[in-house]
């Protein structure tokens, strides 16, 4: 009897082992199925509701989209921004399908919100280290430091006005800090992408300019009044995915600066064919944009690779002759 009740003891005690096993993955697949119906709900509710609700619900997904790379590498939230930043304009404009127009655009801070929570994830892996990493790092900082006395300057008309000036200061300088952490092939493919969105962003520029705009482009036009230099004459000029002629002429000279310098590396005859298609196409919707400043950029830029090509500093003299005999 003893016996039997012994191995009737072991069988009861190993069936809630194995019973007290099984229920513990249902409860970590009920926490982690919680979230998902969460935002699920959310989605229906947003989608039902339209209007502002819909578009708090969009942005706020791609303020998401844009950060959850976080969780396995920094540079993944830098591509997540740099894919968002050339299609914001478009974005943007194409809010007006789902709300009236107004003067307040929040997709704007969603840069600058995703740029502070990768420096915050920076600044706890590299500590303060990356603000003297390099003799330029130092410098940048020193910078950095004059920036945010900036935003306390009393002349200036109050603390909101120091920190809008800040999103066009401070933010863009930590971009400084991602990529002296950024490998190598990141910075490749960072360079690859602003070569290739920019020419397919100049897909809807050229849209634009032989068919026109969009009704909800053409909406914004018609209710904005921060943006009166769009008509040259009783010409308007293609905004293509950005924000303006301007960002979009710019952005395009560095595209094409970057691919006449690919070009020049290459080492296989298509790799050459390719990368000059890509330059001669980003030049020409350079042209397209109507952009002087970024034309100017691009003589300059292409006339520095020139230079910085050369061998020896007389080869670098004899090339700058050689580009000057036309002004001469």
């Amino acid at each position: 009897m003893r016996a039997a009740s012994k191995a009737d003891f072991r069988r009861f005690d190993l069936s809630a082992t194995v019973y007290k096993r099984s229920l513990r993955p249902r409860r970590l697949t009920l926490l982690w199925l919680a979230p998902i119906q969460a935002a699920s709900l959310f989605t229906v509710w947003a989608i039902s509701a339209g209007g502002q609700t819909l578009r708090a619900w969009i942005l706020t997904a791609l303020l998401w989209l844009m950060t959850l790379p976080l969780l396995v590498s920094l540079e993944g939230t830098l591509v997540a921004m740099m894919l968002f930043e050339p299609f914001r304009g478009l974005l943007r404009r194409a809010q007006y399908l789902l709300v009236d127009y107004s003067g307040e655009d929040p997709i704007h801070l969603l840069t600058p919100i995703v740029t502070l929570i990768a420096m915050a994830a920076l600044l706890r892996k590299e500590r303060l280290n990356i603000f003297r990493a390099t003799p330029l790092a130092g410098l940048a900082s020193l910078l950095g430091l004059l920036f945010i006395l900036e935003i306390f300057n009393p002349l200036q008309g109050g603390l909101f006005v120091g920190l809008s000036g800040a999103l066009f200061t401070l933010v863009p300088l930590a971009w400084f800090y991602f990529g002296q952490a950024a490998s190598e092939k990141f910075i490749r493919l960072a360079l690859h992408l602003i070569v290739f969105i920019g020419i397919l962003a100049s897909l809807h520029g050229l849209y634009q300019m032989l068919i026109g705009y969009p009704a909800f482009e053409q909406y914004w036009i018609d209710n904005t009044d921060l943006y009166s230099s769009i008509a040259v004459g009783h010409v308007r000029r293609a905004l293509a995915t950005f924000s303006s002629a301007e960002e979009w002429g710019r952005y395009l000279e560095i595209g094409a600066i970057v691919a006449f310098g690919f070009t020049a590396a290459a080492k296989r005859h298509a790799g050459r064919i390719g990368w000059m298609t890509c330059g001669l196409a980003s030049t020409g919707a350079i042209l397209l944009s109507g952009q002087r400043t970024a034309i100017f950029g691009l003589l300059l830029g292409v006339a520095t690779l020139v230079l910085v090509g050369a061998r020896s500093l007389s080869g670098a003299i004899g090339r700058l002759a050689i580009m000057l005999l036309p002004i001469v």
